[in-house]
């Protein structure tokens, strides 16, 4: 891997939910995947792979992205980092 890989996707950290809606998701116990660009990515609880992945971003919200599964999350780390 090389370090600009290795800045986009990051196992350790995990962000702090801040809203009411974004302590709720975590509540439900998602399946963490991993993080990419500062931006937490979950499976819905309850739609699994039938949704996108969601994010905590790192403000602490939740957020639906429009990716399917990490490969296409890591390619889309510069629109994660919008959210």
């Amino acid at each position: 891997m090389d370090s600009h890989h290795n800045d986009l996707v990051n196992d350790m950290a995990r962000n702090k939910p801040t809203t009411e809606k974004a302590i709720a998701f975590l509540a439900k116990n998602p399946t963490y995947f991993g993080t990419v660009a500062g931006v937490d990515l979950y499976e819905h609880p309850t739609l699994g792979d039938e949704s996108p992945i969601m994010a905590i971003t790192a403000d602490g919200r939740v957020k639906r992205t429009h990716c399917y599964c990490m490969s296409d999350a890591q390619s889309e780390a510069p629109e994660l980092k919008k959210l």
